[in-house]
C-alpha cells in the first residue's frame, strides 16, 4: 500500500513505514542491545516515565516481548527507527502508538547522537499520519515532562494542543514531575517531512 506520506507494508511482524530518511519497523530481539545502549544515557532516559535507571539489558528484552504481544493483539504499534542510509545500521529510537483499542496515545524517544536533526519530527509525523489514516482516530493523546522543552516544541509543531498539566512519577528520577498533557485532533494535525 503506498500513500503520499509513507510506504506501509503489512507482514507477519506488523507495519513498516518508510520516510525520506528513516525506516520504521516493529522491534525484534536483536534490537535489545541498541535499546540498552541508548537508554543507558541518562539524558535520554531521565525524560521517560517508566524506564528503570540504571537501564539493564533485560529491560530491553522485556520491552520487546511486551510490545510485540500488545502489537499481536492489536493494542499497540511499536516501531523502531533506523536510518535508511546504506552505511547506517541499527536502532536509533522508538515511536510507539498505544491504546489502539481505546484512547490512543503516542510516545517516543531518540538516541542522543541523533538529536536536533529533525528525525523525530519526521518519524512521529509519519506514525501519526498512519494512525489517523489506518485506525480512523479523531484525536491522539500525548505528553511530556515540563522540563523537556524539545519534546513539547515537537508536539506543538505537529499541532498538539496543551490540555493541562498533571503530576507523573518519573521512574528514572524516582520522583513526581510536572507533566504537560496534550492532544492532537485530526483537523489540527500539521504533518512534517512527509514528502518522499
Amino acid at each position: 500500500m503506498i500513500r503520499d506520506h509513507a510506504t506501509a507494508c503489512d507482514d507477519t511482524r506488523g507495519v513498516t513505514l518508510l520516510t525520506p530518511r528513516l525506516r520504521l519497523r516493529p522491534p525484534v530481539e536483536s534490537d535489545a542491545q541498541n535499546i540498552h545502549v541508548a537508554l543507558s544515557d541518562f539524558e535520554v532516559t531521565r525524560m521517560l516515565a517508566s524506564v528503570s535507571w540504571p537501564h539493564e539489558l533485560e529491560g530491553a528484552y522485556d520491552f520487546i516481548a511486551c510490545t510485540r504481544e500488545k502489537m499481536r493483539v492489536g493494542e499497540a504499534l511499536p516501531l523502531v527507527l533506523e536510518l535508511r542510509a546504506r552505511e547506517a545500521r541499527g536502532l536509533i529510537g522508538i515511536v510507539e502508538m498505544r491504546g489502539l483499542k481505546g484512547e490512543p496515545e503516542i510516545g517516543f524517544w531518540l538516541a542522543r547522537p541523533h538529536w536536533r536533526c529533525g528525525l523525530m519530527s519526521e518519524a512521529v509525523s509519519h506514525v501519526l499520519a498512519h494512525a489517523f489514516d489506518t485506525y480512523g482516530f479523531e484525536t491522539i493523546g500525548s505528553g511530556a515532562f515540563m522540563e523537556n522543552a524539545a519534546s513539547i516544541g515537537l508536539h506543538r509543531k505537529l499541532g498538539f494542543a496543551i490540555t493541562g498539566t498533571s503530576r507523573l512519577f518519573c521512574k528514572p528520577q524516582m520522583c513526581e514531575l510536572q507533566h504537560v498533557d496534550m492532544v492532537l485532533s485530526r483537523a489540527d494535525f500539521r504533518p512534517s517531512g512527509l514528502a518522499a
